[in-house]
This record gives structure tokens, C-alpha cells and sequence, in this order.
């Protein structure tokens, strides 16, 4: 190989071996990576008064009291359309509030709370074999008193540290459970248009995420590239 074909080379190895380690430095540009809607994959209220019923299949999920008694909704998502290059920074749970059998002229106030349990199920969940309210808290929202026909949101990052998002990544699903934050307030509840809604305003989480650094050892090795083809652009020099 002739003296610049050598130099051509490894010009080249120096420009890849730059490039990996300018990658870290590039990503805070990246900043949010994507942004996803991700439509509920699982919804079911369950009965404080009647906890042997299961209430798959109604078209309205029930937060405080509605019908004969209190009632909490849980709700389930599938997180595999975000891929594994990419953490979550920003999660917000929209949730439409309906009509249904509720007291709506007070205000509510409602909690929404992380669920580590994803076994439920909403064809078969109940009152009694439910995962339970003892999930960190994430966020409260109060929906104001009369017709409240939108969307109402809340944060999934609202209160530090109460939901560590990697472990649902990594098995692509994500449980929550909404409930009065008063339990025994007996003047306050709301409905909400459930997953398989007859006006196309289902529960979503927006989120946005951005790109994961790049591992340690993968740093290491692209410093030490560069530092071999610094060696070998010298010693090509040190020849000619």
C-alpha cells in the first residue's frame, strides 16, 4: 500500500473514531427523540359495594361514586411500539370525562397512582381481586364541578421519583389506577369514556421520549480507537 492510500485510511479510521465519540455530546441536541399516543390496551372499574361483580364490556368507567357505590378504574397500556433506544421523559395519562350514573355538581378529586401488578385482566378483574390502591402516587387532578365533556390529564412524573419507567419498558406494560382521593368522600364521582368508547375518544398516555446515552464501554472503545489511529497516523509520518 502506497505512502497515501495508508494516509487515506487512516484518515478515515480517525473520522469514524471521532464521530463515535462525538455521539454523546450530539444526543442533548436529539433532546425528544419521538412522541407517542398510546390508546389504553386494558380498562375496567371495579365496585367498592359490589365486589364480586366484573363490569367488562360498559362503555363508561366509574372514578368515586356512580350507580350503588365507590368505584375505581385501572387501566393498562402496551409500551412496545417505543423502542429499546429510546427512555421515556414526559407521560401524560388523557382521560374523557362522560356522562353515567355520577354526582357531578361536586368537584372531584381524583388520584392516579402507579400499579406494579400487571396480572389483571379486565374481562375478570373485580373488587376483590384487585391489585389495590397501595401504588405510588403520581398525580391528582380535580375536575370541576357540572358537565366536564373533554379530556382531563395527569402526569405520570407529577410527584419525583413515583414512577421509574425502565422496568415497564422493559415488559412493555404499564397499569394504573385512578381513585377518589378521599375514599370515603360520598358526594363526588365522575364517568369516563372507556378503551372500546362509542365516540372515539378513548384513554391514551402521551409521551415523548429521547434517545438512551451510549453505554460506558462503548465510549471506551471508541476512545481507544482513536487513540490507535492517532499511534498509526505517527508512525506513518515517522516513515516518510
Amino acid at each position: 500500500m502506497s505512502n497515501a492510500k495508508e494516509r487515506h485510511t487512516w484518515c478515515k479510521v480517525i473520522l469514524l473514531c471521532m464521530v463515535i465519540l462525538a455521539l454523546p455530546y450530539l444526543q442533548p441536541g436529539l433532546a425528544l427523540a419521538n412522541s407517542y399516543d398510546i390508546d389504553a390496551a386494558g380498562s375496567a372499574s371495579v365496585s367498592q359495594s359490589s365486589p364480586g361483580m366484573n363490569y367488562a364490556g360498559n362503555y363508561y368507567l366509574y372514578v368515586g361514586y356512580a350507580l350503588e357505590g365507590p368505584f375505581r378504574t385501572y387501566l393498562k397500556f402496551d409500551l412496545s411500539a417505543i423502542p429499546d433506544t429510546e427512555r421515556i421523559v414526559t407521560a401524560e395519562l388523557n382521560f374523557f370525562c362522560a356522562g353515567g350514573a355520577v354526582l357531578q355538581d361536586s368537584a372531584t378529586v381524583i388520584d392516579m397512582r402507579y400499579v406494579s401488578n400487571d396480572g389483571w385482566q379486565e374481562s375478570s378483574i373485580t373488587g376483590n381481586n384487585q391489585p389495590g390502591i397501595s401504588g405510588n402516587l403520581a398525580d391528582t387532578h380535580t375536575i370541576p364541578g357540572g358537565n366536564q365533556y373533554d379530556y382531563h390529564g395527569w402526569n405520570l412524573f407529577g410527584v419525583a421519583g413515583a414512577w421509574n419507567p425502565a422496568p415497564d419498558q422493559a415488559d412493555n406494560t404499564l397499569s394504573l389506577v385512578l381513585a377518589l382521593h378521599d375514599e370515603s368522600v360520598t358526594t363526588a364521582g365522575r364517568g369516563f369514556e372507556a378503551r372500546w368508547t362509542q365516540y372515539g375518544v378513548p384513554p391514551y398516555l402521551h409521551i415523548s421520549t429521547e434517545v438512551v446515552p451510549l453505554p460506558p464501554s462503548l465510549l471506551l472503545l471508541g476512545s481507544g480507537l482513536a487513540i490507535l489511529a492517532l499511534l498509526g497516523r505517527r508512525r506513518l509520518s515517522n516513515r516518510s
